[in-house]
């Protein structure tokens, strides 16, 4: 379960990174889940800082769950 919830942590705040550099520099067009969502399509920025900030959380959160056996 730690494993999997890193793995989960790390992907969502890669994909945050991904989109906010594809915000401000037009480039690095990784996982744009957003651009096909018509709700998020105009908020994509909040989307994408929302995706890091709980991809942090997520990672964080990880360390207090025991390894399961």
């Amino acid at each position: 379960m730690k494993k999997a919830m890193e793995v989960v942590g790390f992907v969502l705040a890669l994909k945050g990174v991904a989109g906010l550099i594809r915000e401000y520099f037009g480039w690095l067009n990784l996982w744009n889940f957003e651009r096909w969502i018509p709700l998020l399509r105009d908020h994509a920025l909040a989307v994408n800082i929302t995706c890091v900030a709980v991809g942090v959380a997520v990672m964080i959160a990880s360390d207090k769950v025991r390894e399961s056996a």
